[in-house]
């Protein structure tokens, strides 16, 4: 895994075994903190297998850590 920081920039976390990033983005934003997450990605068996499973699972993934991140916020 490599990680890159740059104060107000993107950090990346790439897999680098996978086709998998991970980047994420801590702001200031209009009445808290912004923090956003973007995630690229390509699965093994390509895009049938990424619409059938991967991306739902991803979804679940990325909705329980936003409940999280909003209690731990708040």
């Amino acid at each position: 895994m490599i990680v890159c920081k740059s104060p107000g920039r993107w950090d990346a976390m790439i897999h680098a075994r996978s086709a998998f990033r991970h980047e994420h983005q801590v702001a200031v934003g209009e009445g808290g903190t912004l923090y956003t997450d973007r995630v690229t990605y390509a699965a093994m068996g390509g895009a049938p297998l990424e619409w059938l499973l991967v991306n739902a699972y991803m979804r679940r993934i990325f909705q329980a850590r936003h409940r999280n991140m909003l209690r731990l916020l708040s």
